[in-house]
């Protein structure tokens, strides 16, 4: 539940109310997580297999929206509103789904206030963060943004692990997989960072990255 924005930040005692709620489902290759113009109301968290989420276009033909993998999820702020599905989720492979039902999600922040307020402070972090990053994005070269991102997180000794997939990260940044590989092996080379793992990252040199 951790990769999950809306609920990294909250207690460890809130989280686990919120885990023993998720349910877990088996979809074979083929079967539909959901449809598009079904009622939106669940979280899904893939755990094995691969889901494509796809839509009807105009000429009939399925066009690919993106593709979930584990440790991907779907459906996050299908928790505060009510909507229809605007694509549908059907398993390429068979997968498994950690799956947070609304009504469930809903009943909890009924039953106990302070994971509600956790959320909604939470959700105002998220709201926060998403105004820094639009300007960042809109203002900063890839590198000042991945530096700046970089310098962001937390860090052990230095070492940080990305909490995300590269491809994820690359959209967050709003570049590419190829050009966000590219800007860290170039940090990398100038002995800013070390890649000590594919996920983990070493920052040798905090004042360079500032300056970047």
């Amino acid at each position: 539940m951790q990769r999950v924005p809306i609920f990294n930040h909250l207690p460890h005692a809130e989280l686990v109310q919120i885990e023993n709620l998720v349910r877990h489902q088996h979809f074979q290759t083929g079967e539909p997580l959901y449809l598009a113009d079904s009622p939106a109301g669940a979280l899904y968290i893939i755990h094995a297999g691969s889901v494509a989420v796809v839509r009807g276009s105009a000429n009939g033909r399925e066009q690919l929206v993106r593709q979930l993998t584990p440790g991907d999820f779907d459906g996050d702020r299908d928790l505060f509103q009510d909507a229809t599905h605007q694509a549908s989720a059907v398993a390429e492979s068979p997968v498994t789904a950690c799956v947070l039902y609304k009504s469930d999600f809903q009943r909890l922040l009924e039953q106990e206030p302070a994971i509600s307020l956790a959320v909604i402070a939470t959700q105002a972090r998220r709201i926060d963060e998403l105004e820094a990053q639009t300007t960042l994005v809109t203002t900063a070269s890839v590198e000042t943004r991945l530096a700046q991102w970089l310098l962001k997180q937390p860090a052990d000794n230095g070492t940080v692990t990305l909490p995300m997939k590269k491809k994820a990260l690359a959209a967050y940044l709003g570049t590419t997989p190829e050009t966000l590989s590219r800007k860290l092996r170039e940090l990398s080379d100038a002995q800013l960072i070390e890649a000590v793992r594919p996920s983990v990252i070493k920052i040798l040199d905090a004042a360079g990255l500032r300056a970047v």
